[in-house]
């Protein structure tokens, strides 16, 4: 095939991070051991003890990263109004991401600080992101800040939020103001202060993790406090929230999620429902109830259940996957709890690059090849894409004018891959000839888009020896694609590009949800479909 469709291959290199001390550790031990051999058995000389004190530090363990997690979970209230009727579910939820932690995220237990009722009040909540979090880490360490609670809102003073509100979680210590007409919750922590303390993690690895309600927009950049306003009556039962009036639960539902720009550098976000949603407390495990979103979030990354393609590393994009399947299954068995849906969120789109332990998926220093494609795009089929190659695969050198069609049964919008098995990542649709005649992107139900067309004035021979993957991906519903893929050109994409900004964009969009026309309805996940074929090339 021409060059401008294959190329050159890569392969899976060392993890970042991984360190290797065999030298270093001969280099001190084998002297300690000699001089050891020589001292008197009935006596520690000197001599024995300096080197016993080699060998002690010789075999320490090396210093561990200042890794750190503030892990936030709130039942009670100062203000009983506020106190969950379901007792003991985010403290459940606290103790199941400690776990995550200290297990399969390899967190040291020394370097998480629980901050449970009484104790996380909005002091202890914005001190520790400063002093424990940000305070306690260095550039390239970890991160974790995760809140389970009430989330609520309170208007905006600010101008920058388009439903004039802004989100909020809910400390110990806020408390209901009684008025004539309506009530107020006092004492909140915004998004705004959230966006400010967070934006101290921006050189670490950090993550963020809400289980409440309305807590879509939760860590836009900085604002002071506004007043509180709230309906009358909590409901305090099922729900990560205070109840809204119908009115301002309609205003809330125009909203949309946090979108990247709004995000500090280097935080990944992840939240339970977006912005006109609620979070729910699972009850088909009563007395032991727990979130509904952090049990699958958990679940999905110690049972490895989140590993859709099944090469043994987790992405953000596969868990995000994983946990919006356990939370519609959640609600096709509770219809009664779920009018609004639940579609757990990530932001911001870079976060698709990484997995949920803070390390890149793939090694962009090294290598593009078809796990790390999968990794960002392990979707279904269930809209029935076809995906094929004419003359089918495999072909012998010399063979001319080949050609890869896709086929869908719903207008959408197509992207087209090509991964050569020796690393080179081209994306054959939309390319320059198909912009120039005013078809960039699309694919019309029942209609064939083929690549390349009669109009490109190009074709593709099989000229060496090859082979490969090629990966379709279909959204069934308007999306905008990043500029990138519409003014890209059938040119190989850099490893270092494709999976730090191109495949994780990719990801976000097609990832990412709409609302529907009604206000008041359900945020939706895009349908999109992802079908894939092999392709080989022999030699005559």
């Amino acid at each position: 095939m021409s060059d401008r469709a294959f190329g050159w291959g890569l392969r899976r290199g060392t993890p970042p991070g991984a360190r290797g001390a065999r030298s270093a550790l001969e280099s001190a031990v084998l002297p300690a051991l000699a001089k050891l051999r020589l001292a008197p058995l009935t006596t520690l000389s000197s001599l024995a003890l300096s080197a016993l004190a080699a060998l002690s530090a010789a075999l320490a363990p090396a210093p561990a990263l200042a890794d750190k997690a503030l892990l936030v979970g709130i039942d009670v209230y100062a203000d009983d109004r506020l106190s969950f009727e379901i007792p003991g579910a985010s403290a459940r939820d606290v103790g199941n991401m400690k776990r995550l932690l200290t297990g399969t995220l390899g967190f040291a237990e020394r370097d998480i600080r629980v901050l449970i009722d009484s104790a996380a009040t909005k002091q202890a909540i914005l001190g520790g992101i400063r002093d424990w979090l940000a305070g306690g880490t260095e550039p390239g360490e970890r991160t974790y800040f995760f809140y389970v609670g009430h989330g609520f809102y309170q208007a905006d003073d600010n101008g920058d939020e388009a439903d004039g509100t802004d989100e909020t979680i809910v400390p110990h210590d806020a408390r209901i103001v009684e008025g004539e007409t309506e009530n107020s919750v006092v004492g909140m922590i915004t998004d705004d202060e959230l966006g400010i303390a967070f934006k101290a993690l921006s050189d670490r690895a950090a993550t963020v993790v809400f289980d409440s309600c309305h807590s879509g927009t939760v860590t836009r950049s900085a604002s002071p406090l506004g007043p509180g306003k709230a309906g009358r009556t909590p409901n305090l039962k099922k729900f990560r929230s205070i109840v809204v009036e119908e009115k301002v639960a309609e205003q809330k539902a125009e909203g949309t999620p946090m979108s990247p720009r709004e995000t500090p550098a280097g935080v990944t976000v992840w939240t339970a429902v977006s912005s006109s949603q609620v979070a729910l407390i699972d009850t088909d495990d009563a007395p032991d109830y727990h979130g509904v979103f952090t049990a699958a979030y958990v679940k999905g990354l110690e049972t490895k259940a989140a590993d859709r393609n099944r090469n043994g590393e987790i992405s953000n994009a596969e868990l995000l996957a994983y946990v919006r399947a356990e939370s519609d299954a959640y609600c096709n068995r509770h219809a009664d709890q779920c009018e609004m849906g639940l579609t757990p969120t990530l932001d911001p789109s870079a976060a698709f690059a990484d997995g949920p332990g803070g390390d890149p998926v793939g090694d962009p220093a090294t290598t593009v090849d078809a796990d790390t494609i999968l990794d960002f795009f392990a979707g279904g089929n269930d809209a029935g894409v076809v995906l094929y190659q004419d003359p089918p695969s495999p072909v012998r050198v010399g063979t001319r004018n080949i050609r890869f069609r896709v086929t869908s049964p719903v207008d959408g919008q197509l992207v087209l891959l090509n991964l050569t098995d020796d690393g080179k990542l081209i994306q054959l649709f939309p390319n320059q000839f198909a912009r120039d005649a005013g078809r960039a992107g699309v694919i019309r139900g029942g209609a064939t888009i083929t690549v390349p067309d009669a109009y490109y004035g190009m074709r593709f021979d099989a000229t060496a020896p090859t082979s490969g993957t090629l990966v379709a991906l279909v959204a069934l519903e308007p999306i905008d694609w990043p500029a990138m893929v519409g003014d890209q050109r059938m040119a190989p994409i850099p490893a270092a590009k494709a999976v730090k900004d191109y495949l994780p964009r990719l990801a976000a969009a097609l990832g990412g949800t709409r609302n529907t026309d009604d206000p008041g309805a359900n945020t939706r996940v895009r349908p999109w479909a992802v079908a894939t074929l092999r392709y080989e090339i022999v030699g005559r």
